[in-house]
């Protein structure tokens, strides 16, 4: 919840509140299936809520545009995030 304080503004301008909700159910959804393949790998559970928060901060900021879990760019985001609540 600390991501949408930050940035919901930025996810919310071009938008309605609907929009919004839309956008981050399918990013943490994107996420999630990502995890699903992670998991056991480079992410574990205690990670999780880092790495799903990490998604929708870069989605507020403009930084990830495919929204796809088998997207290659997608899932190094995922490994990076992972890493780095991991550390």
């Amino acid at each position: 919840m600390g991501t949408v304080a930050r940035y919901g503004r930025t996810l919310i301008e071009d938008g309605s509140p609907h929009q919004l909700a839309d956008r981050l159910t399918h990013v943490i959804s994107a996420g999630l299936i990502r995890a699903k393949e992670e998991l056991g790998r480079n992410l574990d559970i205690p990670s999780l809520p880092m790495v799903l928060s990490g998604l929708v901060a870069a989605v507020a900021r403009g930084e990830l545009d495919a929204v796809d879990p088998e997207d290659a760019i997608f899932k190094q985001l995922v490994a990076d995030l992972a890493a780095h609540a991991a550390a």
